[in-house]
């Protein structure tokens, strides 16, 4: 009879340690899982910022200043408009040489 009861408390002890490792286990998968969403929403973020941030940017810059003074100059192509701001920075004195 004794021997059965302590066969039964080492299967009882072994159920229990089972049962806080599992426990142990899913607390560590929900924080990595929080972990991951949130920094999964920090890229999200640095995806969105960038864009916001160049578009300001172009919107003051020089050659934005060029467009916007003559709007006839969107509708000629990329290297016409580029040779235009060329001259229109050499024009205004925006250029490094003299």
């Amino acid at each position: 009879m004794e021997d059965v009861s302590i066969i039964e408390w080492i299967l009882l002890g072994a159920f229990v340690l089972l049962l806080v490792l599992l426990i142990a286990l899913r607390a560590a998968i929900s924080g990595l899982e929080a972990q991951l969403v949130r920094m999964q929403k920090s890229l999200d973020e640095r995806l969105v910022q960038p864009s916001s941030e160049n578009t300001s940017a172009e919107k003051s810059g020089a050659f934005e200043q060029f467009l916007a003074e003559d709007p006839t100059r969107l509708v000629l192509s990329k290297t016409e408009q580029f040779s235009a701001y060329r001259k229109w920075r050499k024009e205004n004195g925006m250029n490094w040489s003299a």
